[in-house]
């Protein structure tokens, strides 16, 4: 998870995101997997930029990705001081 290294979904995940949005998942949700199934784990941050969605968004978005048990998430101490930023994987590999 190098979160200084974020590039935008490349076109593969862009498909991806838009074959799971076909069958039912909401848009920015699918956004939110495609963007994690590009690695093992991924910040809000890293998604965010991945994926082009706003805090907001990805907050929703992880909501319904949590009940639907599509995802797991835990949190990791920031280096310093600060709030601990929370970390989120596919419970289920894509791949």
């Amino acid at each position: 998870m190098e979160e200084n290294t974020v590039v935008e979904l490349d076109d593969d995940h862009v498909e991806f995101a838009s074959i799971l949005h076909g069958l039912g998942v909401q848009r920015n949700a699918a956004k939110v997997i495609a963007s994690i199934a590009g690695g093992n784990e991924a910040t809000t941050r890293y998604i965010e930029r991945a994926a082009g969605l706003r805090q907001p968004e990805v907050s929703i978005a992880m909501r319904t990705l949590r009940h639907e048990n599509w995802i797991r998430d835990w949190e990791v101490k920031a280096e310093g001081k600060g709030r601990p930023h929370k970390v989120y994987a596919l419970t289920i590999p894509v791949g």
